[in-house]
């Protein structure tokens, strides 16, 4: 079982290191385009997803200036936090998260809002920079 979980955490590891919270999708790779075209737009948002090996969607969401302001995540598994949320995962780390349940957890500041939920096999969450949104709107299509 430690061999599985090893294995797993280093595929989601190698898997999800394209950017971070509050990265540039030009800072976050040499080639601008690795993610391809926006799948869609919200909000006044491009939004862009990257499927892991291992299954997990990534779904980043980038404002007109580039800046990756917010990312959500589904999947079989957690993913890695540290590469999701760039150079906000300190921020995280020295906070207080509030665990409304065995299966729900959320941190929110005014910089930050990280929510979690799920179970094996079934987890989602997203996280955001509140005051890069440019409207409340956005925050609801944030999935």
């Amino acid at each position: 079982m430690r061999i599985f979980l090893s294995m797993l955490f280093c595929m989601l590891h190698s898997s999800l290191s394209l950017a971070g919270l509050g990265d540039t999708l030009t800072a976050a790779s040499p080639d601008s385009n690795y993610l391809g075209a926006p799948v869609t737009y919200v909000s006044g948002l491009a939004v862009y997803q990257s499927i892991t090996e291992a299954g997990m969607t990534i779904t980043y969401y980038v404002n007109f200036q580039g800046v990756i302001v917010a990312v959500s995540w589904r999947g079989p598994a957690l993913p890695n936090l540290k590469n999701l949320l760039g150079r906000h995962f300190q921020t995280y780390l020295l906070g207080t998260t509030t665990r409304l349940s065995h299966r729900h957890v959320e941190f929110i500041t005014p910089d930050l809002v990280i929510q979690s939920n799920g179970h094996v096999r079934a987890f989602r969450g997203r996280a955001f920079l509140p005051k890069l949104l440019t409207s409340s709107n956005a925050i609801s299509q944030i999935q």
